[in-house]
């Protein structure tokens, strides 16, 4: 292949991924994500899961790229109680996210622009998620060491009942 040939296949390559690129913002901006809207927390269970009421329907979703202490380990309700005083009752702005299996996830903004499992981490009260990392893995990753070095809830003691493998993601 000669190198007009290559530069040619080149920019072709060049124009359809700019091409393709464009369709697929276009296709954003014209047809905004549904998965982003404001709704009022109404529930928070021990195990992550939110219901938030979107247009007065209730939509449950898990915390994304969080993990809770199952139930009946120590720091689950103390997860939960802390999770409840930040978003239960409020509007909060929530981008949803589904697995390949269906599942359905939640970046939970509360009011004044704070993360709710950012929160939840920073508080030494939850994890990240290893198995589900996303766009702020390596923010969670920044606030469980500082909740870790400042021993602050579930880091604050050895914990007793071990956390599950399931829950590090250890499957």
């Amino acid at each position: 292949m000669s190198a007009s040939e290559k530069q040619l296949r080149s920019r072709f390559a060049t124009v359809i991924a700019a091409g393709w690129l464009g369709i697929v913002g276009l296709l954003t901006f014209v047809f905004p994500a549904s998965n982003r809207y404001t709704g009022r927390v109404v529930s928070i269970s021990e195990t992550a899961q939110v219901v938030v009421l979107r247009n007065g329907r209730p939509e449950s979703l898990r915390l994304a790229e969080v993990e809770f202490p199952e139930k009946g380990q120590q720091y689950a309700r103390a997860a939960r109680a802390f999770a409840n005083r930040l978003a239960l009752g409020r509007d909060v702005f929530v981008e949803e996210s589904r697995f390949g299996d269906g599942r359905r996830v939640g970046y939970v903004t509360l009011p004044g622009g704070r993360n709710l499992s950012a929160e939840l981490v920073k508080a030494g009260l939850a994890w990240p998620s290893w198995r589900h990392a996303g766009p702020l893995a390596s923010s969670l990753a920044v606030l469980q060491m500082r909740a870790m070095s400042d021993r602050r809830g579930l880091w604050g003691e050895a914990p007793t009942k071990p956390v599950s493998r399931a829950a590090l993601g250890e499957n």
